[in-house]
């Protein structure tokens, strides 16, 4: 009787065993296709379980491509306890705004960045994407002040106009960086700037994201790197009245 009992519980033990093992493949299984061979999230992308980095899969015409998002990259926010905030008067396109400095009404151009023009004859579409950059701008800054940091290499442009990275007050947001993180603007890198790097990745990081204007792929560095430092008014062409743009800023400065 008792070498049946024995046998009875070894063939217990046994099924259970089996069971455990199978529950346990079928797990492995479920969590290696959702981590790699297939399991998509909502956004077409997920975690390759051999590198760890989380890429989205876009289909494209002749075959099914990965693109990797890159990681965000901690970059540090001065100390403004010491500084004065200038008032933000008006929004002069995506990448221009006028503050009263030190009293005076001044036009600054932001470093590094740069965005459609608003105003482009026989180009309505770039004229949208403009627009729509201003109002992002608009939006940070409408009502608000900023604070002022200069880079050595550039403090004014050929017309006179203030240089400067603006960064919201309170909060310190980085005002020039934020366009350009949020696909409202490209980085603008065909002079030499401190953050250029910087610009370089977050832009990098917004197109691949199609944050922004990335989200329409008619966007891209072919529209906004036409932009002529001649043509002060942003319509599209360099002429007289950019002369008188000149003027007129200049004598408010």
């Amino acid at each position: 009787m008792g070498s049946h009992e024995n046998l009875a519980t070894k063939e217990y033990y046994m099924r259970n065993w089996t069971f455990t093992i199978v529950l346990l493949v079928l797990l492995f299984a479920a969590v290696f296709a959702y981590t790699h061979s297939g399991g998509l999230d909502d956004n077409g992308g997920h975690t390759d379980s051999e590198t760890g980095v989380y890429h989205i899969h876009r289909e494209t015409n002749e075959d099914t491509t990965s693109e990797t998002i890159l990681p965000a990259i901690p970059y540090l926010v001065p100390d403004f306890t010491q500084d004065i905030a200038y008032k933000v008067i008006r929004i002069v396109d995506g990448d221009t705004v006028v503050i009263s400095y030190e009293g005076v009404n001044t036009t600054v151009r932001l470093i590094g960045v740069d965005t459609p023009e608003t105003r482009v004859p026989n180009n309505p579409e770039e004229e949208e994407h403009g627009k729509k950059a201003s109002m992002f701008i608009q939006n940070l800054l409408q009502g608000e002040s900023v604070y002022l940091r200069f880079d050595a290499q550039n403090t004014t442009d050929r017309y006179g106009r203030m240089l400067a990275y603006l960064y919201r007050a309170p909060d310190g947001l980085f005002v020039n960086l934020e366009l350009v993180r949020q696909g409202y603007g490209l980085a603008y890198t065909q002079f030499p700037f401190e953050h250029i790097d910087l610009f370089r990745h977050y832009g990098e990081r917004a197109r691949l994201a199609e944050k922004g204007l990335w989200k329409d792929q008619t966007v891209g560095e072919e529209q906004v790197e036409e932009y002529d430092p001649a043509d002060v008014n942003g319509d599209g062409v360099v002429n007289v009245l950019d002369l008188v743009t000149v003027a007129n800023a200049m004598s408010n400065n």
